[in-house]
């Protein structure tokens, strides 16, 4: 913040809950507000808007209601201890979550 940041990026997926923590912090230190990035609001839009051009973005009409879906988690490490926390902050249930290996290269 000394070295007058001009913006912060939140780049993990646990980050977005203590955003409002993360912004009060910045601003204290800085003395004034530092704007706040969310990447997975991005990340988001973006797929949100890839999804529109694909015309993948909602069922036609007649073919179900989209809030019937299901949702499936993958995470890189302890499927059982992220579960819990997410309930923790969701206020209900995750039932699948999975595991899965991130290969890189």
């Amino acid at each position: 913040i000394e070295a007058e940041v001009g913006v912060i990026v939140l780049g993990c997926t646990h980050y977005p809950l203590l955003k409002p923590l993360i912004e009060c912090v910045a601003a204290e230190l800085a003395g004034r507000p530092v704007p706040v990035v969310d990447s997975a609001e991005a990340t988001a839009r973006v797929v949100q808007e890839l999804l529109e051009e694909r015309e993948l973005g909602t069922l036609p009409s007649g073919q179900g209601d989209t809030a019937n879906g299901q949702l499936e988690v993958l995470v890189s490490d302890l499927p059982k201890s992220f579960a819990g926390v997410a309930e923790g902050f969701l206020g209900h249930a995750i039932e699948h979550v999975a595991q899965v290996d991130v290969v890189v290269g």
